[in-house]
Parts: structure tokens; C-alpha cells; sequence
């Protein structure tokens, strides 16, 4: 059976965790590291000044020198001068899957953002030790505390308005208040759908006449228009 390819997966990352794996690519392959790692994908995120992971570090109290000096340690301690183009680990491969579960399922998003690989993590013993490998720092994090918060500490990241680099869907939930009436909910149903229901109570919908026998033949326990 065929599986779902990197390509596919990587497609829903937003532009910045999309630049930032392509530049751990070009990092890991520039050394002649073997894979892609972990590693590689941070010290290219914690770039930027707006990302949701730096958010979430400074938010936490994280030391980002040390961060960044404990993650440039890890990706010296790689192995080096190979010569075949380098794979993405099974590290960063599982982080791009729990990303996507959480974006869709969690957040209700249709991007990955840093913030969602990040809770996807934390939410996995393993994966989350793979960050305390790489920096005690990550200790700091709580991710009771990032779920419940996550509105207040990514507010003001750049990511809030970005889409999947494969142009599918809706960003973010700012992006969907951006349309025409607002912000439709949080959750994937209330955004991407219409409650015709709800639409029909409010007077929002035009009136059905002339077709009451139709109406009580398809349902019979509905009432007919006077």
C-alpha cells in the first residue's frame, strides 16, 4: 500500500517551518551529515524573531544563547563527509506527522506551524526527550501551560497569518475573521462549513413556497407553511 511521501507532509508547513527544513537540507548535505536532523530543522527556526517556538521560549524563560549553543554542539557531534545526498530522520519525519495531527485535530488549522510540531512533541515522551537531548532548556516547557495559552504566547507571531506552502485551505483562524462576516469558530467544521440551519432560524435564508407536499413527502414529521 502506498504511504503518504515527505513531500505530501512538508507541503502543509507553513513558510517558516517550510524555509527552515529546506535550509537544514542544504546545511545537513553542505557538511556531509547523513540525515536531516532535529537539530538542523531548530537552529534554522530559532532564527527569526516572531516564530512560535521563539515565542514560546521566551515566554517559558528559555536562555536562547545556551539554546542556540547547545543546538550548534549537537550539530557539530554529527556524523560527517558523507557523500549521498542526506535523508530527513525518523525524528523530524514523526515531528511533521504529529504537527499535521495536531494542526488539523487539536488547532483546527489547516498549516503547520512551528508551534503545532512543538506541542506535538511535548505531547510525546519520545519525541519530547529528543528535545532534552539536544538542550536541558526544553525542561522549561510546560505543555499544560502551551495548550491552554497558546492564543496569549503565539499572538503576536508571524506565523498567525501564513498558509500551507501547497496553497491548500485556510491558514489560521485570523485569516478566516479576515472573510467576509467574521471568524466562522475554532473548530474545522464551524470554519470551512456553513450551518444552514442556523441560517434558516435567523431569517438569513430565502422562504420555500409552493413545494409544501414535496416537503411533508421527504419529511413526514415536519410541519407545513401556513
Amino acid at each position: 500500500m502506498a504511504d503518504i511521501n515527505l513531500e505530501a507532509v512538508a507541503g502543509k508547513l507553513n513558510r517558516i517551518g517550510y524555509e527552515a527544513l529546506f535550509k537544514a537540507l542544504r546545511q545537513a548535505k553542505g557538511a556531509g551529515n547523513r540525515n536531516v536532523e532535529l537539530a538542523h530543522w531548530l537552529v534554522h527556526i530559532l532564527q527569526g524573531e516572531r516564530t512560535d517556538i521563539v515565542l514560546t521560549a521566551d515566554h517559558f524563560g528559555l536562555d536562547r544563547n545556551k539554546l542556540l549553543m547547545d543546538i550548534n554542539a549537537a550539530i557539530g557531534g554529527f556524523r560527517k563527509n558523507e557523500t549521498e545526498m542526506p535523508t530527513v530522520s525518523n525524528t523530524v519525519m514523526d515531528l511533521l506527522d504529529r504537527g499535521w495531527h495536531y494542526a488539523t485535530l487539536f488547532f483546527g488549522e489547516t498549516q503547520i506551524r512551528t508551534g503545532h510540531v512543538l506541542v506535538g512533541a511535548l505531547q510525546s515522551r519520545e519525541l519530547y526527550r529528543a528535545f532534552k537531548n539536544i538542550s536541558s532548556e526544553f525542561n522549561k516547557m510546560s505543555v499544560d501551560v502551551l495548550t491552554s495559552e497558546y492564543r496569549k504566547i503565539w499572538a503576536a507571531s508571524e506565523e498567525e497569518t501564513l498558509r500551507p506552502m501547497d496553497g491548500s485551505g485556510l491558514g489560521t483562524a485570523a485569516s478566516a475573521a479576515q472573510q467576509p462576516g467574521g471568524a466562522k469558530g475554532t473548530t474545522p467544521l464551524d470554519r470551512f462549513s456553513q450551518d444552514l440551519t442556523a441560517k434558516a432560524r435567523s431569517g438569513e435564508m430565502d422562504p420555500i413556497l409552493g413545494r409544501d407536499d414535496e416537503i411533508i413527502d421527504r419529511c413526514p414529521d415536519a410541519p407545513a407553511a401556513e
